[in-house]
């Protein structure tokens, strides 16, 4: 009985005692582990490890870097550097072509358009500088030589189209005969390869043909002549406005800002906005293309500077109240109408020149007015501008001229008009005036001088014999009869003896 008892109790604590052990395995691994102590027997705080996120597609509207304040880059590749070249064995050839259109006028009253189309060939040559021994601003400028090999000229105006060609024409004609001095110009200055700009210019004009005359350029030729700005501001577009000033890949832009001068509207901001398209093989050549585009802003106080000189020359006037203030300023708002700003140009990265270029620039301007009989009116002004250029190593062809180059038939100058002379007090125009003393050999012979008083030499004192001042010492004058009717006109009269 005993042996039985002992042997229950076995068997029951073999039961409990598994059981024991199965319940703390599986708490166990339910129960996380504890964190680890320091040597005070606190936990330790470690950080937390993270997973790194799987990367998930984002859509194009999601705010990315740009969002973030982080600029993205514009394109990726390649970068290239556009900056200039020059060789001094071998002459580049440019031929410029420039359309300058301006026009204005009041609608319904008067308007105007003046077009004059140029076209110029240009030899450039790499001259030594003036002083060798003295340094420039920058080490590698370079010393340039414009000559002007062919000129062509065209201008349509009012009332005729004129039209010169040095080598047909020996001369322009009368209202172009400024521009006979650009054919045969020389214009040297110092050019900067990695910026494009032009300093220490000088200009030594061609020799001019032709007569004297009084007739000027128009507004819209002398666009055209060879004088320190228009040479400015040819050599600013082939160079400075639009090398970058860093390498520029695939897709990048930069930015230039020009100001213009204008009479009627006092000048206008051209904002220029230029993008490297591509760059691609041509002819074993890397010739990189650059897009143009831009937009025109006036300033936010326009006035043309006529009326400034006249606003400012004005006293100020007194108010009933004894206040200063100043009179009423005629101001123009101009507004703008149409603004144009495009191009392409295409630089040779392969010899470092420049090879094609074409810029088309154009604004249009309109203003309110009042006319003097309190009409509303409108005043419009604008100016067109086309440039196109290409260089080679190879000269233009000429055509052949036979004879050589002759005159233009030369049209009558026109006589300056006599000034109208003023009525006198009584209002006729002619009532009271003394007669206009003759000037000239005849009154020379007419006159005597016997009796103004003057001395006259001994070789001429007996072509004036001295005055008579008594009747009795004079000649009678012999007095013939009247001849009778019945008397034949073939027989002598009479003489009473």
């Amino acid at each position: 009985m005993t042996s039985a008892r002992s042997t229950c109790g076995l068997f029951f604590g073999l039961v409990g005692w598994a059981s024991l052990v199965g319940g703390c395995a599986a708490r166990s691994s339910s129960i996380e582990p504890a964190s680890p102590t320091n040597a005070h027997g606190l936990p330790d705080k470690a950080p937390k490890t993270v997973q790194a996120e799987t990367p998930r597609p984002r859509a194009e509207g999601s705010s990315g870097a740009a969002a973030q304040g982080r600029d993205e880059p514009a394109a990726t590749g390649p970068t290239h550097l556009i900056y200039y070249h020059f060789s001094p064995d071998k002459p580049l050839y440019y031929v410029i072509e420039n359309d300058f259109v301006d026009h204005g006028g009041v609608p319904g009253f008067l308007s105007y358009t003046t077009i004059v189309n140029d076209r110029r060939t240009i030899i450039q040559t790499v001259e030594p500088p003036i002083n060798a021994k003295k340094p420039t601003a920058r080490s590698d400028s370079v010393r340039l030589l414009w000559v002007c090999d062919r000129y062509e000229v065209t201008e349509k105006g009012m009332n005729d189209t004129v039209s010169f060609d040095s080598l047909r024409d020996l001369y322009p004609r009368a209202t172009l005969r400024a521009l006979g001095a650009v054919p045969g110009s020389k214009v040297f200055f110092d050019f900067d390869p990695h910026t494009g700009e032009a300093a220490d210019l000088r200009i030594q004009p061609g020799k001019r043909h032709g007569p004297v005359t009084r007739k000027k350029l128009s507004s819209t030729a002398k666009r055209c002549e060879i004088t320190q700005d228009n040479m400015v501001t040819l050599l600013d577009d082939l160079g400075s406005l639009f090398i970058p000033h860093s390498a520029k890949a695939v897709g990048e832009t930069w930015t230039r800002r020009r100001e213009e001068r204008g009479r009627s509207y006092g000048g206008a901001t051209r904002n220029y906005r230029f993008t490297l398209k591509d760059v691609r093989e041509e002819a074993g050549r890397k010739i990189a293309t650059i897009e143009v585009q831009g937009d025109v802003q006036l300033p936010t106080n326009q006035e043309p500077a006529a009326t400034q000189a006249v606003t400012q020359s004005k006293p100020k006037t007194k108010t009933a109240q004894g206040a200063q203030r100043t009179p009423a300023k005629p101001r123009r708002q101009f507004k703008i109408d149409k603004a144009l700003c495009t191009g392409s140009i295409e630089f040779d990265l392969t010899h470092r020149r420049l090879a094609r270029l074409t810029l088309r620039r154009a604004v249009d301007l309109s203003a309110k007015m009042e006319s003097k009989d309190n009409r509303q009116m409108s005043i419009e002004t604008g100016s067109y501008h086309s440039l196109r250029v290409e260089v080679s190593e190879v000269p233009p062809p000429k055509p052949m001229i036979v004879g050589g180059p002759k005159p233009p038939p030369e049209e009558p100058e026109e006589t300056p008009r006599q000034a109208a002379r003023p009525p006198d007090r009584a209002g006729s125009s002619n009532a009271g005036a003394r007669p206009r003393r003759r000037s000239g050999a005849t009154s020379q012979r007419a006159e005597n001088p016997a009796r103004s008083g003057r001395r006259l030499p001994p070789a001429q004192a007996h072509r004036h014999p001295p005055a008579i001042l008594s009747r009795e010492r004079a000649p009678r004058e012999q007095v013939l009869p009247p001849r009778p009717t019945s008397q034949p006109t073939s027989q002598p009269a009479e003489t009473p003896p």
